[in-house]
Formats: C-alpha cells, sequence, structure tokens
C-alpha cells in the first residue's frame, strides 16, 4: 500500500469547495449558464439528426424540433429555466398522487407508515402547486443544492485526505 500523500483527493475537495462557492453565490447565473449549455446541446443533437434523415423520417422531424428548440432555449435561456421549474412541479404533483392512491398499502402494513405516507404525499402534492405556481423559484432551488452538495462532497475529500489510513486486512 503507498503511502503518501494524496494530493489528487485534496486538489478535488478544493476544487469542488470553490464550484460550491461559485454556485451558491449566483444561482441564477448557473441556471441560465447550464440553460445555454442544454440549448447547445439541443442544436448539435437536431444538427446530427438532421444529417441522418435519410435513415428515417423520425430523425428529420425529431432534427427539426431539436433544431427549433435549441435556438429558442439560446436565444430565451430564461424559458428554459422556467420550463425546467414546471417540469419539477408537475412531477412532484404527479408523485404526490400517485402516493396518496397507494396509501392504502401501507394501511396493511402499520397505522404509523400509512399515516406518515397520507401526510408526506400531502407535503409533496402541496410542494408541486407551489413550484406549478411559481417555477422560477423550483429552478433557483437546483443550484443551490448542488451547491451544497459540492460543499460537503468537497469537505468530504479534504477531511479523507488527513484521516488516518486504515490498513487493508490481509
Amino acid at each position: 500500500m503507498e503511502s503518501g500523500f494524496d494530493w489528487a483527493n485534496l486538489l478535488i475537495g478544493i476544487l469542488m469547495i470553490i464550484v460550491s462557492i461559485l454556485v451558491l453565490s449566483n444561482p441564477a447565473a448557473t441556471m441560465t449558464t447550464l440553460a445555454l449549455f442544454v440549448g447547445i446541446a439541443v442544436l448539435v443533437s437536431g444538427v446530427i439528426f438532421l444529417f441522418r434523415y435519410k435513415e428515417s423520417t423520425a430523425n428529420l422531424i425529431y432534427a427539426i424540433i431539436a433544431i427549433i428548440l435549441g435556438i429558442i432555449l439560446l436565444a430565451r435561456p430564461a424559458f428554459a429555466v422556467t420550463a425546467l421549474g414546471f417540469i419539477i412541479g408537475i412531477w412532484f404533483f404527479i408523485e404526490g398522487v400517485l402516493g396518496l392512491t397507494r396509501a392504502g398499502f401501507y394501511k396493511l402494513v402499520s397505522s404509523a407508515m400509512y399515516i406518515a405516507s397520507i401526510i408526506l404525499n400531502v407535503l409533496l402534492l402541496i410542494a408541486g402547486l407551489l413550484i406549478i405556481l411559481n417555477p422560477f423559484v423550483a429552478a433557483l432551488s437546483l443550484p443551490v443544492l448542488t451547491g451544497i452538495a459540492l460543499l460537503i462532497a468537497g469537505v468530504m475529500h479534504i477531511t479523507g485526505v488527513f484521516s488516518p489510513k486504515q490498513q487493508s486486512p490481509s
């Protein structure tokens, strides 16, 4: 087992912390940048499929839709940010409804699980409705959660570098 200083994990940890600070300091810019990257990816995908139009009509249809959507996303990145939030809201709402329809199963397991399932799914339904009513807030929460996750991961990488190494069992 090599017993050198783990520079790679230290650098990864520092990089994650720096990126987390950048993400947390301006979530709106983070989402706008992400929306621009998605727009570029969709546009490039559309162009690639345009060259494959002879393979199938579906390729041509996809190419046209992707190119138009890519241009819209690049021209209006705020639309992409709002659309992402709206999609998350719809997803939460549907999950809450489906969870409520399945709550009866938990009644057979235990009354505490049944009550917890009802409460949690109602909260999910309410969160979905609130997000649908204001999808931009939901979209902005995504980079905040990402920034927090990066910060935690960065700290864990750095902590791992300075923690005592355990010998593997022989």
